[in-house]
Order: C-alpha cells, then sequence, then structure tokens
C-alpha cells in the first residue's frame, strides 16, 4: 500500500489537500529544474568528491568484489554510518556501473527534490500562507550553496536530508505509513537520524492520544512497519560486526571529546558556521522570529523541535563540525527564516494567495496566479541564485584540485611505498586511504576500534601511545600532529624517536614554501 492511499491519523484533520493550479506546477517544475541544473552543472564543471566520500566507497568495493562489508580486508568493522548508501553504491560497482557518478546522480535527484517536499511542508502546516511560503523557501533551498556543495560530493547528505523532510511532510499529512517508510530510510542512511524518527513517532502518538482515540492501533502499525523495514539490517549487523551501532559515531564520541577538552569547544566555530556572509546573517535575522511565528502552527512544531534540538546538539558538541553536519536542517531553517521575514514585512498576513490574474497567457501570467509578489521574488531567487554559480564552482574546483593534487598524488605514491599486508596508520583515511589501497589503522579509530581506549585521560600523546603498542609499519602524520608527537617524545626511548625513522616529507603543492603538508615515518625493525 502506498503513503498516498492511507487513510489521514485524525479524519477531518487535513487543510492542506487544495490541489495547486496549473501554473503553480509550472513554477514548482522551474524551481525543480534550476535546482537540477545548478548541480548537475557544478557536478559536471568541478567532478567534486569529499574525503569521507572515500572511505564509503571502499566498503562498497569492497563488497562488490566479494571481499565483504569490510574497509580492511577480514576485519568486520562498521565504519561507515551509512549502510543503505554504501550497499546502492555496491550494487552499481557490481552491475560495472561509474558508483560514484551514480551515488552523485541519486543525491543531486534526491536534494533537488527536496526543494518540492519543502513546499509541500509549508503547504500543510501553514494555513491560507502556506503556499506563498513555501515557494520562497523551495527557490532559496534549490540554489541555497551549502546544498550545492554537499549534493555533488559523493556523500549521502542530499538522500539524509530528503528523507528527514518527507517524515515531516507525511507527519503534517497525517501519513502514518508514510513516516515509517521514510523514517526507515532515514536510520538506514544515518543512524542520528533517530531523534528526528523519535520526534515524529512521539507526534504520531499524540495525535492520536488527543483526539480521544487509543493510540495503539494507528501507531502500533508504523512502529511494527517501521521495526520490519529496520530488521534484517540490525540483525545482519549484530551476527556481522556485532552491534548496528557505527565505530565511527563511537570513535568520534570519544576521540573528539578527548582531542576538544574545553566545556564548549565548539560554540564559536558552530556560530561563525552560520554567520559565514551577509545571505547567512539574513537567514538568521528571518528564522530567529521565524522559529516563534512558526511554533504556532501545530503541524510545523515538530519539524522545528528536531531542527533546534539539532544545531542545539552541533553547538554543545565536543565532535568536530564538519561542513556537511550543518545541511539536514536547512531546509526548516530556511523555511523559519522565510516565515520570520513574512511576519517582519507583514506581506503574508493577508489571507489566501490571490486568484488566477487577468493578464492573458504566457510565463508572465502563470508566475503572477500563483500568489503575486512572493512568485516575483521565487522568480527572481532563481535568476540571482544562478548568477552565483560560476564563484560557486571556482571555489568547489579550487577545493577539488588542492585534494588530488595533495591527497590523491599522495594515496597514488603509497601505493608503490608500502607492500602488500604492511600497515598505515593516518588520520585522513579518505582519500589516502581509498588510493593507497593498504590495510589502514585509522588514528581516531573510525574503522579500527582498537584504537579509541588510547585516547584515555592522561595519555601526552595516544599517537605515541599507538605506536609503541600496535606498532604500525608506517605512519603518515600531519605537520601539527608530527610537531606534537615529537615535542611528546620524552624521555629520547619514546617509541617516535626509537622505532621509527622519517623517510619522506610530502610538500603542499599549493604552498610550497611552507613547511611540509605529511611526515611519513617508516619503523625499523630492532
Amino acid at each position: 500500500m502506498t503513503a498516498s492511499r492511507v487513510p489521514p491519523i485524525c479524519a477531518g484533520d487535513n487543510d492542506s489537500d487544495e490541489a495547486p493550479d496549473r501554473s503553480l506546477n509550472v513554477l514548482l517544475s522551474v524551481i525543480l529544474v534550476a535546482a537540477l541544473i545548478a548541480r548537475l552543472t557544478l557536478l559536471f564543471s568541478t567532478h567534486r568528491t569529499a574525503e569521507d566520500f572515500y572511505i564509503t566507497l571502499r566498503y562498497a568495493e569492497n563488497i562488490a568484489h566479494g571481499h565483504g562489508f569490510v574497509y580492511n580486508l577480514g576485519h568486520h568493522v562498521l565504519g561507515t554510518t551509512t549502510p543503505l548508501y554504501t550497499l546502492f553504491l555496491a550494487l552499481a560497482e557490481a552491475a560495472g556501473l561509474n558508483a560514484t557518478l551514480c551515488g552523485q546522480l541519486l543525491n543531486i535527484a534526491a536534494d533537488s527534490f527536496s526543494s518540492w517536499l519543502l513546499y509541500r511542508l509549508a503547504r500543510a502546516t501553514i494555513p491560507d500562507r502556506g503556499r506563498a511560503l513555501g515557494i520562497i523557501a523551495a527557490s532559496i533551498l534549490a540554489v541555497w550553496p551549502p546544498t550545492l556543495y554537499w549534493a555533488i560530493s559523493g556523500m549521502e547528505t542530499g538522500l539524509v536530508t530528503m528523507c528527514g523532510l518527507a517524515v515531516f511532510v507525511s507527519l503534517a499529512e497525517r501519513r502514518s505509513y508514510g513516516v515509517a517508510v521514510w523514517s526507515a530510510l532515514l536510520v538506514l542512511l544515518r543512524i542520528d537520524g533517530l531523534l528526528l524518527v523519535a520526534i515524529a513517532f512521539a507526534e504520531l502518538w499524540y495525535l492520536n492520544h488527543r483526539q480521544g482515540v487509543s493510540s495503539r492501533p494507528a501507531v502500533a502499525r508504523a512502529v511494527l512497519l517501521l521495526i520490519a523495514l529496520l530488521a534484517p539490517w540490525t540483525v545482519f549487523a549484530f551476527i556481522y560486526f556485532g552491534s548496528p551501532i557505527p565505530t565511527s559515531l563511537v570513535a568520534k564520541l570519544h576521540v573528539y571529546a578527548w582531542q576538544n577538552p574545553a566545556l564548549l569547544p565548539n560554540l564559536d566555530s558552530f556560530a561563525r558556521g552560520m554567520t559565514r556572509n551577509a545571505l547567512y546573517y539574513l537567514l538568521l535575522a528571518g528564522a530567529i522570529p521565524g522559529i516563534f511565528v512558526g511554533w504556532r502552527h501545530k503541524r510545523l512544531r515538530p519539524a522545528l523541535l528536531w531542527m533546534m534540538l539539532y544545531y542545539a546538539g552541533m553547538a554543545f558538541s565536543k565532535s568536530f563540525l564538519f561542513g556537511w553536519y550543518y545541511v539536514p536542517p536547512v531546509p526548516l531553517y530556511i523555511l523559519a527564516a522565510v516565515i520570520g521575514w513574512g511576519w517582519i514585512v507583514g506581506s503574508f498576513g493577508r489571507g489566501a494567495p490571490p486568484g488566477p490574474p487577468k493578464a492573458r497567457g504566457g510565463w508572465g501570467s502563470a508566475v503572477l496566479s500563483v500568489g503575486g509578489w512572493p512568485s516575483v521574488a521565487a522568480v527572481f531567487i532563481l535568476i540571482a541564485g544562478t548568477a552565483l554559480l560560476p564563484r560557486q564552482r571556482a571555489l568547489i574546483a579550487a577545493d577539488q584540485r588542492q585534494d588530488e593534487a595533495l591527497l590523491k598524488s599522495m594515496g597514488l605514491m603509497l601505493q608503490d611505498v608500502i607492500q602488500p599486508g604492511e600497515t598505515l596508520m593516518l588520520e585522513p583515511i579518505g582519500w589516502i586511504g581509498y588510493y593507497s589501497k593498504a590495510k589502514i589503522l585509522d588514528a581516531v579509530g573510525l574503522v579500527s576500534p582498537e584504537i579509541i581506549p588510547f585516547f584515555r585521560p592522561g595519555s601526552h600523546s595516544p599517537y605515541l601511545d599507538i605506536m609503541a603498542k600496535l606498532k604500525p609499519d608506517y605512519v603518515l602524520l600531519r605537520t601539527g600532529e608530527y610537531a606534537d608527537a615529537v615535542n611528546a617524545a620524552v624521555p629520547p626511548d619514546r617509541t617516535l624517536l626509537e622505532n621509527y625513522i622519517l623517510v619522506r616529507e610530502i610538500p603542499n603543492p599549493d604552498l610550497p614554501d611552507s613547511p611540509p603538508a605529511f611526515y611519513l615515518l617508516k619503523r625499523i625493525s630492532r
């Protein structure tokens, strides 16, 4: 049974089922096409792939080539947080397709589809004004730079964002089976989606309880469907890995907390990440009142609650804040900003959008009939976003060139240096781990759980302790890591000075006059 055939949980409680008119479909189609074109243009002009994607890709290729769900051959460690996406990439690889391109195209499609879902969420949660607000928000999301960047990166970010939105859309439209299906997909794509799922199912229970109907039948069916969809992977993960909880998640929580001992080490970086330039300040200025105004709409509350908890978790976390962490709540943040600015300007408080204009047919008529100036604003946003694409392309292309010149080339070099069976210890295991094809000892434990206990109170240098106990054949350290290890190597009989020699200094091609980017150490037998 499809989600569209499931009756509302609370009969008669859905006031957002008015079919959009033809001109609205035209504008929504334009937004979706613009989102697709923007992302495809950036993909094929930059060929961007992000560092952490190569961890997932190495898992996928090992699966496709019959080596099992492993990063290092023979080691059953769940070091990827996205098992469903990993299996998709493995399927593409096994079919003889370009797995990287397939993953990028899937995320581009999902990220573009999120604009339509955001419109649906606004329409389903905000009476009268939802269509106008949704059109504006969808157009911003279609060309918002961070979503463009991560949609083409190869990572699962676009899929995660889409599934999270789809859960809230299903919840707002009172479709319990849709909530269950999209929740299962979300958890299988990113286990940290469990918080969103918990909020959604708590709302399902509350809706039935509020209506005076027993919550058991409707919610129980949704819960059972969620369990049934998650059960195959959960059982497999317990048998194969010992737990469905990714080692990478445990490692980040433990190791990054050790590396960031301050009380709130990321509060400043989070604030800077949310206020990078004037556009970010505009969103923030709208989002602050928008959260309060949006809270008046009961169907929007679960989404706003999750967004606030998610961002609060980032602000107060001790884990390093990578760029893709910001993206999943971005559609809701944009919607809150549009709500806030609508409240500030006072232009959206005048009832439903006007009907079709008196102008004769054509594109102008189609635009204006959606609701006056909000539709014109949406088109302007698309045009402005498109105008910014060359600058975005230049920045993304520069990132790709730097990673290929340093990380990819280093991985290929190490492929010739490190012999089969020898172990390479390092922290950036994405590009280098993938292209070196070496057996990897991950210095922060994402795919090497044996590393985690070394990050303990009182340890001056976990890296030196790891080298002393686990004895990797090669160690690749960044400049800062190498300096820290040398300074910690006191007395002089510490491992770094006793059993390892420096065999190569690797410069940064973009900074030839700077200190080496990496130092390669080799273990000597004694």
